[in-house]
């Protein structure tokens, strides 16, 4: 099996994430969706910002059953975070929405559309969210975390087209500046996902798949996690990752100018998007933090089959994003 196929073939077989939180309901907005004026970017202008809306009537509740029905929110190499959709679009008044920058302007020198993959452009028209993860496997000596943080975005009228940006986050879960975290994926594979970053976007219905490789210096390709804030959180009670702990919260960053190249379908000329986005503007994004500690508490089969393929697989095997192999509903786990 070719390495492409083991990676494609490894993240869409990865870990159902189904849980039953010992929380409350999920905690509404208060009010109105602001989205106060963030002021100049000191990084220049990005292309893309994170605004909040008002979600319309039935909206959020029909975008979380698409989710859980098709299980189209794979966040490699986490794996499958759709049957928590009603968790990560905790907030029940506002949705956070990728839009066009209006203080951003096109270079001089281009002419279109910038970004262009079959007539849509990166960023409009998909809502957003971010993860916090860190499993810790004590079943060594001494015992390892791996720690990611990032984001990922799903077209609200096509939920099998999503993307993601993950990268190594420091104990508080923060990517800061220094050192940089460049984004190019076959290195993130190859350290496996303990340094630097790696993502890409999959769009099941056409077969397309986009990978994140760009420049390892200079000043763009880079992720930025700049602020976390989470509440108090929760035991997951059943499920695939059963007595991992649960919050809600927000998350802050930067994606500066992240190069998506076109790796699927084979054959085709490659297409390049490009990822550049503020998502510390509208208050962040609301974010799920998922902690688990292996073997104990946290005993499901996921995390067991996480821990097994970052430390037992060769470099580069596994953490290629593959929603392209198609999903059929399945029933809950319990």
């Amino acid at each position: 099996m070719s390495r492409g196929k083991r990676l494609l073939t490894f993240a869409i077989c990865a870990f159902g994430l189904a849980g039953c939180r010992s929380s409350t309901a999920p905690v509404a907005a208060s009010g109105v969706c602001d989205n106060p004026d963030p002021g100049p970017d000191s990084l220049g202008e990005a292309q893309y910002i994170v605004q909040k809306r008002a979600w319309e009537p039935g909206e959020r509740q029909a975008l979380i059953n698409q989710i859980t029905t098709t299980h189209s929110l794979i966040v490699p190499p986490i794996g499958d975070l759709s049957d928590l959709a009603a968790d990560i679009y905790s907030d029940t008044a506002c949705v956070s929405e990728i839009v066009v920058n209006p203080r951003w302007h096109a270079p001089a020198s281009s002419s279109g559309a910038l970004f262009d993959v079959a007539g849509v452009q990166w960023g409009t028209g998909f809502s957003a969210n971010a993860v916090n993860f860190t499993i810790t496997d004590n079943t060594r000596s001494p015992s390892f975390s791996w720690r990611w943080s990032g984001l990922y975005w799903v077209n609200n009228s096509h939920t099998d087209w999503v993307g993601f940006l993950l990268g190594a986050a420091n104990t508080s879960g923060l990517i800061p500046a220094t050192p940089v975290r460049y984004v190019y994926t076959p290195n993130w594979d190859r350290d496996s996902a303990t340094a630097g970053a790696g993502g890409g976007e999959m769009r099941e219905s056409t077969g397309q798949y986009w990978e994140m490789r760009g420049p390892l210096s200079g000043t763009t390709n880079q992720l930025q996690i700049t602020a976390l804030t989470f509440g108090t959180g929760s035991t997951v009670t059943s499920g695939v990752w059963k007595g991992s702990v649960e919050t809600n919260g927000s998350m802050k960053g930067r994606a500066i100018s992240v190069p998506m190249v076109g790796v699927l379908p084979s054959g085709s000329p490659p297409a390049t998007q490009t990822v550049d986005l503020n998502f510390s503007t509208g208050g962040g994004l609301t974010a799920v933090r998922i902690v688990c500690t292996f073997p104990s508490p946290c005993t499901s089969a996921s995390s067991s089959a996480l821990v097994a393929s970052l430390r037992g697989r060769s470099a580069g095997t596994y953490l290629r994003a593959a929603a392209l192999q198609p999903r059929r509903p399945r029933a809950r786990r319990a």
